[in-house]
């Protein structure tokens, strides 16, 4: 194929930054800014009552406003363009179900002009969106092909770092994990001391307990968590952190096995070509559990190695091509030039089966070279740089 052909990136959870209408420039970001958070506490990022509104209690109703300003979409952004395909970024409110988000980008999809065919790279949980969203376009009848869809990451069979947020286990490198840092900063130079740090914490775990992305991400056989998996459920039973108001963790567990049922059915539908990529760079968590410490009161086996936040085994789909990148993490997944460069010869040349290809001849994890680096490219729908202005 030739031609400056569409790709649809779609991020995963925390990758698009959110922000409210006032402050300079007539916006101001929250996710992620220490500083409004520290201002406006992280209840700032609960969901509204009813759990699916993106209005949080601020009063202010949240909106995406492009890539989380950590870099490390643009590389990827950037390498697509160098490659003469046509990227846009499809940011979103990553707080609400995956089967919301599912509907709002088969909207997108259906009506912003892309080409025909196009391509759809999915980083992370935005893979899982990505999947609910296909029988979706094909039911509005849209008359561009979706021809490949890329996942980098993507918890096809969950992931243990959702169970360790919801738990309050906040492992390292992720965005809440900076955030309970953060605040556990912020608390300890209140003079209340330790109480205003309880209560600090106490109102984070609302907070990410309200989130039902997080419940739709937990591990199970395939797919997010359902009753196949008791280890999940017990976790998050014997939780405090993961408690909220009104019975909304009993409805987010409901919600997430009735989002790993459209997910399984979606296996026996039509598809278009699918290759999963995953990193190999870091260990994943062989248990959560400490029994010394209170805070952490339950465990949550993993079983081999993967990118950080996803298993090999977890990352891909049955009957479809893993390929596997050596000393590359998660994130890395978008910024690092051995994997960004095969992203178009697998989108426009996908391969058939199960196995898996080793690609360390591609040299170590590095950043896209700057001599890949031009002006930035104006995609479909506008800039992909976050321009915020954040007070």
């Amino acid at each position: 194929m030739a031609g400056p052909y569409s790709v649809v990136v779609v991020p995963g959870f925390g990758g698009t930054s959110l922000s409210y209408q006032g402050g300079m420039g007539g916006k101001t970001r929250l996710w992620y800014s220490p500083t409004q958070i520290i201002r406006n506490s992280p209840g700032a990022l609960q969901l509204a009552s009813d759990g699916a509104s993106p209005q949080s209690p601020l009063g202010k109703t949240l909106f995406s406003d492009g890539p989380l300003d950590a870099g490390i979409y643009e590389p990827l952004l950037t390498q697509l363009t160098n490659d003469g395909l046509s990227p846009v970024f499809w940011g979103y409110d990553w707080r609400l179900s995956l089967s919301n988000l599912a509907g709002l980008l088969a909207t997108y999809l259906s009506t912003v002009p892309l080409t025909n065919p196009f391509y759809v790279v999915c980083h992370s949980m935005g893979g899982l969106v990505a999947q609910l969203c296909y029988p979706a376009y094909l039911a509005a009848k849209a008359s561009n092909t979706w021809a490949t869809t890329l996942y980098l990451g993507t918890p096809h069979g969950g992931s243990y770092w959702a169970p360790a947020a919801l738990s309050g286990l906040y492992t390292p490198g992720s965005e809440i994990y900076s955030l309970g840092g953060l605040l556990r900063v912020a608390a300890q130079a209140n003079p209340l001391g330790g109480a205003a740090l309880l209560a600090t914490l106490t109102t984070l775990g609302i907070v990410v307990g309200s989130w039902p992305g997080l419940y739709q991400l937990m591990p199970s056989s395939l797919g997010p968590w359902a009753e196949l998996d008791p280890n999940a459920a017990a976790l998050l039973q014997l939780s405090s952190y993961a408690r909220s108001p009104g019975g909304q963790q009993q409805q987010w567990l409901t919600l997430a096995a009735a989002v790993l049922a459209q997910l399984n059915t979606g296996l026996s539908q039509p598809r278009p070509a699918e290759v999963c990529f995953v990193g190999t760079g870091m260990q994943t968590l062989s248990a959560i559990t400490a029994p010394n410490d209170p805070e952490r009161i339950a465990s949550y086996e993993t079983t081999t190695a993967g990118d950080g936040t996803v298993t090999a085994a977890r990352a891909t789909l049955p009957g479809k091509t893993l390929v596997t990148f050596e000393q590359i993490g998660h994130s890395a997944l978008c910024y690092s030039y051995p994997v960004t460069s095969q992203i178009k010869t697998y989108l426009q040349a996908p391969t058939t089966g199960g196995e898996t290809i080793d690609t360390t001849s591609l040299g170590p994890q590095v950043a896209t070279p700057p001599s890949l680096i031009p002006a930035l490219p104006i995609p479909l729908g506008g800039p992909f740089v976050n321009t915020s202005n954040d007070p």
